[in-house]
């Protein structure tokens, strides 16, 4: 029995290739595959292959000089052609020629030599309708087979699987070992590097102690008692004008009147409340004193009318300058700024230097010094500065190896439990510091993880398990093994009238959500 050669393009998918297997009429074909046929290139999509071709009763033998593809194709069970055969090659399939007519001279002159006859009215009629009927019938035909054929092509499915997923949690005790060259899955020891990293910082506030003014800033005021006796002021005693209030820098005894003259003693007062921005307050003017105000003497009279205070000379706040000092309180928020503000710069610089591994970050591996304050307490500033210093030594490991690592661990678990998982995702609930051996230069963890597990799903194989197939016997035979743990499975096939999935596995989805 001959062969044939059949050859293909390196971008072909499966089921294109055996499209092209299937048209072929011979039984023997010689599939001449370019290398890097991607398609082929796979042991799954190889056995699948393989089964379609054994179900089309054809025996192929591949030709290829992709030495991969030949050792695929040999563990797969499949025959390697031998360059030496001889055989015909297919380019193209061709339509089958007209049959020529046989005595057509002798057909010609037969017809020639009959008389015609003139057709009859009737006749015409009659012709005219058969004609019309014959063209209805036929576009009727060939619009049904054209919107068959339209559908059979366009026909497309598409399998959405939500498999039931199963949470483990895991609570592992981690060895990271710098002197390790390998992973140590029976001691779950990892190969770890050294992590250095040391930053200084300033950092400055604003002083919240006890304000200083200078004597330009002080409001110059005279007390006038005209009470027959002496009237004491306590340190403090306020004066009001506009709102804005001052008080007094020391205690003074206000004289009595004496000799129809008022007693009088001046007095500083420091801006303690001042709420009109360049503030100026004119010479001889009246300030109230709220501590007098509705208050009577023994005999009913008022003590605003009996005491009073006036400006000695013209005020203007701007004109002078206030100096803070430095409170017990601004050494100790100097300090915790300074250290919050050196941690927080320590794991943005970790996060960026090290943005590939899996570190452990313990404010107990952290040292932090200060270096200087540029003030101690009680000294007038309205700054106070510090400077400090922090570092860390800790180990670090890959991303990637330490994923792996896990992963590892995970799915000896899964094998112990004899189930048919996979693992989805890992979420790290909690990583402790259990131990750091600076001279053995091992660290230990405590982690507790939490592992995302569903069950193994090949799209591929759905694919061309359900091809073709009806839908009832698709969900009862073949779907229904995929989610028997659990979940769910939806399907849509277009045009929606379409009871059975295309023969074609290319326009079938499968998508896992």
């Amino acid at each position: 029995m001959n062969k044939v050669y059949l050859y293909i393009k390196n971008d072909l998918e499966l089921g294109a290739i055996l499209e092209k297997v299937k048209i072929v009429r011979e039984r023997e074909i010689v599939l001449v595959v370019p290398e890097g046929t991607k398609a082929l290139l796979h042991p799954t999509n190889l056995q699948i292959f393989r089964n379609e071709v054994e179900k089309m009763n054809k025996k192929v033998f591949i030709s290829t000089d992709d030495e991969k593809l030949r050792t695929l194709a040999l563990n797969a069970g499949m025959d390697l052609f031998l360059d030496d055969f001889a055989e015909q090659q297919i380019v193209d399939v061709k339509p089958p020629s007209l049959k020529k007519t046989e005595n057509k001279s002798e057909i010609y002159q037969e017809e020639k030599s009959e008389e015609k006859k003139p057709p009859t009215p009737r006749k015409k009629i009659l012709s005219v309708i058969k004609s019309i009927f014959i063209y209805l019938t036929l576009a009727v035909f060939m619009s049904f087979i054209f919107i068959v054929a339209f559908q059979q092509l366009q026909t497309k499915a598409e399998v959405i699987i939500k498999p039931e997923r199963k949470e483990i949690t895991l609570d592992e005790v981690i060895i990271l070992n710098v002197n390790s060259l390998t992973p140590d899955f029976s001691k779950k020891e990892l190969p770890a590097e050294i992590i250095k990293l040391d930053l200084n910082r300033v950092e400055t506030i604003t002083t919240t102690g006890k304000i200083f003014v200078s004597e330009q800033n002080l409001l110059k005021v005279i007390f006038l008692n005209y009470l027959a006796r002496e009237v004491p002021l306590r340190e403090g005693t306020r004066v009001v004008y506009q709102n804005n209030v001052f008080k007094t820098t020391e205690r003074i005894d206000l004289p009595p009147a004496k000799d129809n003259e008022p007693g009088k003693i001046v007095v500083n007062a420091l801006p303690f409340s001042v709420v009109t921005s360049d503030l100026t307050i004119p010479q001889d003017l009246e300030l109230e004193i709220p501590g007098f105000k509705n208050l009577r003497t023994e005999n009913g009279s008022l003590w605003t009318e009996l005491v009073k205070a006036k400006v000695v000379e013209n005020y203007s706040l701007g004109s002078g300058t206030k100096i803070g000092s430095v409170s017990p309180e601004d050494i100790t928020n100097i300090k915790l700024n300074l250290q919050n503000s050196l941690i927080n710069s320590l794991k943005t610089q970790l996060a960026i230097k090290y943005q590939n591994y899996f570190y452990i970050f313990d404010e107990n591996l952290v040292n932090f010094e200060i270096k200087n304050i540029s003030h101690q307490v009680g000294e007038k500033t309205d700054k106070l500065s510090a400077t400090g210093k922090i570092d860390i030594e800790t180990l670090g490991v890959n991303k990637k190896a330490f994923d792996d690592f896990i992963r590892n661990i995970v799915n000896k678990e899964i094998l112990s439990k004899e189930e048919k998982l996979i693992v989805r995702n890992i979420y790290y609930e909690k990583i402790n510091l259990l131990d750091f051996n600076k001279k053995n230069k091992t660290m230990t963890l405590a982690v507790r993880l939490k592992a995302v597990l569903e069950p193994e799903i090949n799209v591929e194989r759905i694919k061309y398990d359900i091809k073709g197939k009806s839908l009832k016997d698709a969900k009862d035979l073949y779907l229904a093994k995929v989610i028997k743990t659990g979940g769910s499975i939806t399907i849509k096939i277009f045009p929606q009238w379409k009871d059975r999935f295309p023969t074609d596995p290319e326009r079938i989805r499968v998508l896992i959500k």
